[in-house]
């Protein structure tokens, strides 16, 4: 499945996993789902979005905006993208979040995300300790 969206923090942090050739439909499931997380979490919820082993996506801007409703969620805190490698993407993704007007941050991999994150808003969690 290209893409895999789920609570990575309890009530405070969605996962946005995306692999393979993404298309405006499933766009549009993984936000729907994304805004459902968001409405039963606790505000500010933010947003992580893993696009490292994403290979195609569609670059419409409008089209992308109208299909993830999680980007107008009167909960969203950041929205943090990993993995994204190539430059112009990196830029379209920075203009799409001004002309949307939500926070954007880019981080290389999700734990980095989080380590952001936990910079940004003092109501997450600390990292759980794994055992060993």
């Amino acid at each position: 499945m290209p893409f895999v969206v789920e609570m990575l923090v309890d009530e405070k942090v969605v996962l946005i996993e995306v692999s393979g050739a993404t298309h405006l439909p499933e766009i549009q499931l993984g936000g729907k789902r994304a805004y459902e997380l968001m409405s039963a979490g606790e505000a500010p919820v933010h947003v992580v979005i893993d696009v490292t082993e994403m290979t195609s996506f569609p670059l419409e801007v409008s089209s992308l905006y109208e299909a993830s409703p999680f980007y107008q969620h009167p909960s969203l805190g950041f929205v943090v993208a990993c993995g994204i490698t190539n430059a112009l993407v990196r830029t379209i993704l920075r203009l799409f979040a001004q002309m949307a007007g939500f926070r954007y941050h880019m981080a290389e991999t999700v734990e980095e995300a989080l380590i952001f994150l936990r910079t940004q808003d003092a109501t997450l969690p600390p990292p759980q300790d794994t055992p060993e």
